[in-house]
């Protein structure tokens, strides 16, 4: 049968939707989905589940069984050549039998990066980069950020009337936005590594800063973020949430050399890293 350029952005767009499911999960590894196709059928699919969980190309792979052989494999992120907590991909797919593999970006790990397109082509696989590229990246970017740059992927939340204010003269801000826009905020939240605030924040507001959506919590993992606090003097009150059982993630707050010692020793007493 005959796959078209159609068929191709089809099957990809499925990987990446797949692979979206491991979001939150799979930190510092990057999110993939992978699926293999024979005769326009998927016959086996997957996704890395959470950091040293089997990959998605091994997850799909496994389900094809027998039918991977001669079969096309579609994933938004090269396979690996390198063993790390898992043993390569590249080695997998060879095996299988696949014959041609779709790629929506090359890995920008220099460990992998090209090498295993590189090998597979060597092993007589047909290799197609840049399917649903775009999409394959803003998928990936914070993984692709940290992994280029050695520098966090920074999201800026805010809460902001049309005329440009964030709260009342008097300081009032509850609730500027609606139900649906703070859930979102919480399921960003289930993805992200840490949520940082000003000191500021925390004695006006004294929030969790955890994700806290009853009806989200069976659906995402319940995995919380690293909570940061810029407070260059140490003025967070010591009885706040973030210090509360309510809020049970690492706390790190960022202090200068003009914070008080005895709030420094107060602080670690908590266990907290200042």
């Amino acid at each position: 049968m005959q796959i078209t350029e159609k068929d191709n952005n089809r099957y990809m767009l499925r990987a990446i939707h797949l692979a979206k499911k491991g979001l939150g999960k799979t930190s510092p590894n990057p999110v993939v989905g992978c699926i293999v196709v024979k005769d326009k059928k998927i016959v086996g699919e997957g996704f890395h589940k959470s950091f040293g969980a089997a990959h998605a190309e091994i997850k799909a792979i496994n389900k094809a069984g027998s039918k991977a052989k001669g079969a096309s494999l579609y994933v938004n992120l090269e396979p690996c050549v390198h063993f790390g907590k898992t043993p390569p991909c590249v080695d997998a797919i060879i095996k299988s039998g696949v014959k041609r593999v779709f790629v929506g970006i090359r890995d920008p790990n220099p460990v992998n990066n090209g090498k295993g397109i590189k090998i597979l082509r060597s092993a007589g696989i047909k290799v197609k980069e840049g399917i649903c590229g775009k999409e394959a990246k803003d998928l990936n970017a914070p993984f692709i950020k940290y992994i280029t740059k050695n520098f966090p992927y920074v999201t800026l939340k805010m809460a902001q009337s049309l005329d440009g204010k964030i709260a009342t003269r008097l300081g009032d801000s509850k609730w500027i936005t609606c139900k649906d826009s703070r859930h979102l905020v919480h399921r960003i939240r289930q993805q992200v590594d840490a949520v940082m605030v000003g000191v500021g924040t925390v004695i006006r507001d004294d929030p969790l800063l955890t994700s806290h959506i009853p009806y989200l919590a069976s659906r995402i993992s319940t995995r919380q973020p690293v909570k940061i606090i810029v407070d260059s003097k140490l003025r967070t009150p010591l009885n706040s949430k973030i210090f509360s059982k309510k809020s049970l993630a690492k706390t790190i707050i960022a202090a200068t050399n003009s914070a008080p010692k005895k709030r420094i020793k107060k602080l670690l007493k908590k266990n907290e890293e200042i």
